[in-house]
């Protein structure tokens, strides 16, 4: 009877150390990939090969599978604006706005779209994104936690995202 337990204990132990090990083993290679993207991706001047409009487009779809995964069924609306804004790359009301003349490079374009992008599935996903206003006045700008994340959410896909329209033809290094 003991020695049975004892087996079963030992198979349950086996089975979570084997998941233990493949859970690190998958961080590794998500690291590792991480890595190798950013290694082709870093210094690399990229140029747009297609419209600000199709680029804007191709990379609000490259959200795709990051806005189904959180449940979110649509696309955000948004806007390509040719002109020159004082004070904004893109802003994010109820649609995402992002002005070309701002940029200064292929990258930094995708960057606030992705930005932008962040902001739609905050309001989406987080019932205290009403409170952005707040927040801005609490603690700045720079400060207020839904921009924070923003910036994270943008540099976290922003290589992998540039690797995508360089595979739907739209830009290319350089």
């Amino acid at each position: 009877m003991i020695e049975d337990q004892l087996k079963i204990l030992f198979f349950i132990g086996a089975i979570i150390i084997t998941m233990l090990i493949l859970k690190l083993l998958f961080r590794l290679v998500d690291q590792i990939t991480a890595y190798l993207i950013n290694r082709i991706t870093t210094n690399q001047k990229w140029i747009k090969i297609a419209s600000y409009t199709l680029l804007v487009e191709q990379t609000i779809y490259y959200s795709n599978d990051i806005l189904y995964s959180l449940k979110i069924d649509n696309f955000p609306f948004y806007e390509v604006s040719y002109h020159k804004h004082q004070g904004y790359l893109g802003k994010f009301t109820s649609r995402v706005i992002i002005y070309t003349k701002n940029h200064n490079s292929v990258k930094d374009l995708v960057d606030t779209v992705l930005h932008e992008i962040a902001h739609y599935i905050q309001k989406q996903t987080d019932p205290d994104f009403h409170n952005y206003d707040l927040y801005t006045k609490t603690y700045g700008s720079w400060n207020n936690r839904f921009e924070v994340e923003a910036r994270e959410f943008a540099s976290q896909h922003v290589d992998k995202c540039l690797l995508y329209l360089e595979s739907k033809g739209l830009v290319k290094r350089v």
